[in-house]
């Protein structure tokens, strides 16, 4: 899959990024615990043509984006969401790996607290 410059930008100013064919799922903290941000990313998204269903999770900060890759590109999308602002420069310095262990970490617990949170319900 061919990507241009505005997913790069995507890939380097969102926490998490994972692409594959006709979905992005993309960590943005922009929407964690702001539903009306959620609402607005959700409204843009949709209405772009070639994207099929956009699901925001305000309690992780996670969006997934199902897409036509016949009809819309992943760069396309990528510029919607830093048009819409949601993306904002990491400003830590910390080695890769450290990073990717934080992330993972920073996974893990949202699941946990995800599932006790369910099993409450």
């Amino acid at each position: 899959m061919q990507q241009g410059t505005a997913y790069e930008t995507l890939k380097e100013l969102a926490p998490y990024l994972h692409v594959i064919e006709g979905r992005v799922r993309i960590k943005l903290p922009a929407i964690r615990r702001s539903p009306g941000t959620a609402t607005r990313v959700i409204s843009v998204l949709t209405a772009l043509h070639g994207v099929e269903y956009v699901k925001a999770n305000t309690l992780t900060g996670n969006l997934l984006i199902l897409y036509s890759s016949a009809t819309i590109s992943v760069d396309r999308i990528a510029e919607a969401l830093y048009g819409l602002g949601c993306l904002q420069a990491r400003t830590d310095t910390a080695n890769p790996v450290q990073r990717a262990m934080d992330i993972l970490f920073q996974s893990l617990l949202e699941t946990a607290l995800e599932r006790v949170f369910l099993a409450l319900l």
